[in-house]
């Protein structure tokens, strides 16, 4: 019965007084709703569960909030950011970056930073907040070269110009598969 683990709290002499029953059940209607907030709380705090806090998150890392981005990558953009404080290493911006993309990612420096994304053909998806994200954790005075694969006309010519005639000229260089 719903109002179960109220009711043993009442003393025995009133448990089977109608108001006591009914007391007993609001009250554990109102316990249910307070733990099922408190649970919400809870899976809030942390940034991989989060949903509603993820405002919260952007406001104390003072990331201005972009309307076109979806949740995942308003979360990478936050995961990007708190692994950016500290001294600036080659393994925090390949953290950085790995809180972007599941590629392959080779990072070094030379004089300026250089992140390698050329496992794959074309652009990483959102691109630009991670350009941002390493902006904010690197120096000003360290360049940043990105390095990207693209598909040039010679690697078009095993596709019959009906495959290829579908795409347009920036998917047809960017896009992994082509079919």
């Amino acid at each position: 019965m719903l109002n179960d683990k109220v009711i043993n709290f009442i003393n025995k002499i009133f448990r089977n007084d109608d108001i006591s029953k009914h007391i007993a059940k609001i009250s554990q209607t109102e316990l249910e709703n307070v733990e099922i907030k408190i649970t919400d709380i809870e899976s809030n705090i942390f940034l991989d569960s989060a949903t509603w806090s993820i405002d919260i998150f952007e406001k104390e890392l003072d990331i201005e909030y972009v309307e076109d981005k979806t949740i995942d990558e308003r979360k990478s953009i936050i995961s990007a950011k708190l692994r950016g404080a500290g001294k600036l290493t080659l393994e925090l911006i390949q953290d950085t970056v790995k809180a972007y993309t599941t590629n392959v990612v080779s990072v070094r420096f030379n004089g300026i930073i250089i992140i390698d994304f050329s496992d794959k053909i074309g652009v990483p998806n959102d691109i630009d907040s991670l350009m941002r994200s390493i902006e904010d954790i690197k120096p000003a005075h360290l360049g940043v070269d990105y390095i990207f694969r693209y598909r040039k006309w010679k690697d078009l010519n095993q596709f019959m110009w009906k495959t290829i005639s579908k795409y347009s000229w920036k998917d047809a260089k960017e896009k992994e598969e082509i079919k």
